[in-house]
């Protein structure tokens, strides 16, 4: 009887199922809560880092808002002396007193910064409804041997977050070595001042062949320290010759692509007339009349021709303005009968007319132009008389003046390439060559007051190359270009 009941009791299943679900219940409420738990934790932290995050690139925002500032002040400075000094060497005082540029230039620096030192607050777009904004200082260190300034950004949002970012910003003065000057500017205004070392005589910086019957009246230049090496008429030459002559010489930048695929989207025009006044910028399609003038009038233009192939042509420019003009494709020059292939007469300076050649160049023919001329990818050959009142500079290829010429240039500038003077040409320039070659019984007459002039250089967009030189008398000071280190 006892063990039936015991038994029957053991095996009763009645209420485990209230149990169960007890706990059942129990397990998912602490999974759940645990789950709530973790999850809000991370949206906290994630929420705290969003806006850490974004308080730090508002932080950096105003760090760099400041630095255009003072990259700006320390361009128009850079500018601002240029002009000063300018003025300087074109007054009536001594020429020889020297201009401290790089004083004058931290000087305009330090009084213009200055006037942007104190709390500077920019405002952005808000941040989760709040007002976000910097507040950036600048301060000058003094225990810097250079003029160097340190940045504090404090970036905000609403009152609460805050995060502080700080930079050194250190102004230098490099001075430059070479004795070549260039000017960068935009297409339209291309031809800003000129400064360059005389450069009168034949710098030569590589090999030298002097022969023959070729009469020199001038002095060459070599930085070789003798004549081994080179192949030289002693009795003739040698007396001629500066050995240990440094060479500084390099070419100034060629206009980029862009400038002539900038230009070659201009509308074409055809020169049919004998006048015309150029308002802009000009396509040239077909250059159809013998003689042609144009008027510029008191601004900078250029002119732009994809082929430019001609033989009897003169051009006559006038008015105050500079003239690029640009040959994308093949420039060659014929002449018709004893008539020069192609006159180009301005009003203005050498310095007011550059012709730019980027394909081939073929001066068949005499030609006479009141400028300089850059070929970039071909050599340049005279084989008639030729006059150039500027420089011609070659980029790559031979310069060869041949036959009977009577050529006159300002200066030809190929420090890279090989300049050869054959037969019975007499030529007057100055001379800068990779290597120089002289035979037959040419004449050249160095040009006693020539100059190295460099073309302005045209990157197409304003700016400056930050290279400049100033002669003074025989002396050259150099002024250098300004340097700007963040840490």
């Amino acid at each position: 009887m006892f063990r039936r009941i015991f038994y029957s009791t053991i095996s009763n299943e009645q209420g485990y199922s209230l149990l169960l679900a007890i706990f059942a219940i129990a397990i998912f409420t602490v999974l759940g809560l645990s789950i709530f738990t973790i999850s809000a934790n991370t949206k906290k932290i994630s929420t705290n880092e969003r806006e850490d995050q974004a308080v730090y690139y508002l932080a950096e925002a105003g760090l760099v808002e400041k630095k255009a500032e003072l990259e700006t002040i320390v361009q128009e400075a850079f500018h601002k002396t240029l002009q000063l000094q300018e003025a300087h060497y074109s007054s009536h005082l001594d020429p020889m007193t020297q201009f401290n540029f790089e004083e004058t230039f931290l000087n305009y620096i330090e009084n213009d910064i200055i006037t942007i030192q104190n709390h500077t607050e920019y405002s952005f777009t808000p941040v989760f409804n709040n007002p976000a904004t910097a507040l950036v200082t600048i301060q000058k260190d003094t225990s810097s041997p250079n003029l160097t300034y340190k940045i504090q950004s404090i970036g905000r949002i609403g009152t609460k977050q805050e995060r502080i970012v700080n930079q050194t910003f250190s102004i230098k003065f490099d001075p430059v070595t070479t004795e070549i000057t260039i000017e960068n500017s935009h297409p339209s205004n291309p031809s800003l001042p000129i400064y360059s070392p005389p450069c009168t005589g034949v710098h030569v910086s590589g090999t030298m062949q002097l022969n023959g019957n070729t009469t020199i009246n001038g002095t060459i230049f070599s930085p070789s320290k003798d004549k081994s090496g080179h192949t030289i008429n002693e009795s003739k030459y040698l007396s001629q010759i500066q050995w240990n002559t440094p060479f500084n010489f390099t070419l100034p930048d060629f206009p980029p692509d862009s400038t002539f695929t900038s230009l070659s989207r201009l509308p074409a025009i055809d020169l049919n007339s004998n006048v015309i006044t150029l308002n802009n910028d000009i396509r040239v399609q077909n250059f159809n009349t013998n003689e042609i003038t144009i008027n510029v009038g008191d601004a900078d233009r250029n002119i732009y021709f994809e082929n430019l192939q001609v033989s009897g042509k003169t051009v006559n420019i006038i008015g105050n303005g500079k003239v690029n003009i640009y040959v994308n494709n093949e420039f060659t020059v014929n002449s018709n009968g004893n008539k020069t292939g192609l006159t180009i007469n301005h009003s203005g300076t050498p310095n007011d007319l550059m012709v730019y050649v980027k394909g081939n160049s073929n001066f068949n023919g005499g030609f006479s132009i009141d400028g300089s001329i850059y070929v970039k990818n071909s050599g340049v050959h005279i084989n008639k008389d030729s006059t150039v009142s500027g420089f011609i500079y070659a980029g790559n290829g031979d310069v060869k003046i041949n036959g009977q010429a009577e050529t006159t240039i300002g200066g030809i500038f190929a420090p890279n390439s090989n300049i050869h003077l054959n037969g019975g040409a007499e030529i007057k320039t100055s001379i800068v060559a990779g290597t120089f070659t002289a035979n037959g019984g040419s004449t050249l007459n160095i040009a006693e007051n020539g100059s190295c002039n460099n073309p302005p250089p045209d990157t197409g967009q304003p700016g400056i190359d930050n290279t400049f030189v100033k002669v003074i008398g025989s002396d050259t000071q150099i002024i250098g270009s300004p340097i700007i280190e963040v840490e």
